[in-house]
């Protein structure tokens, strides 16, 4: 009798250390990528939102979101992403959900090399283009400067504000949460002519915009793609027409 009530006991026990139905787990811990900007993981769940695949990875004990361009991939696959750059509290407007953090980047190829589209193919377009600009008259006030003298004070211009009016003569939409757009005044020469700046407003090839930003210098996105300078935060306004 003695021995059926302590098995009684030790069974009641163990049950109370179970989890009761109903009660929370502790998310998974944030998994970030590694130091060349690599994320390897498995996929548990994917979104599509054209023109992304939102990708809930497993990477080792943690989990981590990434998008990449619109990939066909079953849950199990086994995927590295490159180039992760960090977006927090990203909004998908597609979703209509926001990320608290999801890493933008492409998937490696197998056998190793990049795919070149998506994030990274947006990403290499950013360089000078073969436009010619006739020179614009630079924009009035302090923080007026040219893109040439941009590129070339930058140092002094870190962090700072400043004001160029010129034309834009590339954009790619929408990458990592903002357009990305390229801007020419005339002034400069080589990589010195063409300057780049990011903005969530829209702009169209050939028109002529009065830009203001932050100057950045230096900024790396990961995957190689690495600026000398750029203007982030830029907002756009339009020359009054006489």
């Amino acid at each position: 009798m003695r021995l059926n009530v302590a098995m009684l006991m030790l069974a009641l026990s163990a049950s109370g250390c179970r989890n009761k139905p109903g009660t929370a787990q502790a998310p998974p811990p944030a998994a970030a990528p590694d130091a060349e900007g690599r994320l390897k993981g498995r996929v548990a769940e994917r979104i599509d939102a054209p023109p992304y695949s939102y990708l809930r990875l497993t990477v080792g004990r943690g989990e981590a979101w990434a998008a990449v361009p619109q990939a066909t991939l079953a849950a199990g696959a086994e995927v590295v992403v490159i180039g992760a750059a960090p977006m927090e509290n990203f909004e998908s407007k597609t979703l209509n959900r926001k990320f608290p953090l999801v890493y933008f980047g492409t998937l490696e190829s197998p056998g190793g090399p990049t795919e070149q589209r998506g994030i990274q193919h947006a990403l290499a377009a950013q360089g000078p283009s073969d436009v010619v600009v006739p020179r614009i008259s630079k924009a009035s006030g302090p923080e007026a400067r040219t893109v040439a003298e941009v590129h070339q004070q930058k140092d002094g211009l870190r962090d700072k504000a400043v004001v160029i009016q010129g034309q834009v003569v590339k954009v790619n939409n929408g990458i990592m949460g903002r357009n990305w757009v390229h801007l020419r005044d005339g002034s400069g020469a080589g990589p010195t002519a063409d300057l780049t700046f990011t903005t969530r407003q829209q702009a169209t090839v050939g028109e002529v915009v009065i830009l203001r930003g932050v100057v950045r210098i230096e900024k790396d996105f990961g995957a190689g793609y690495r600026y000398p300078v750029i203007i982030e935060d830029g907002t756009i306004t339009r020359p009054k027409r006489r």
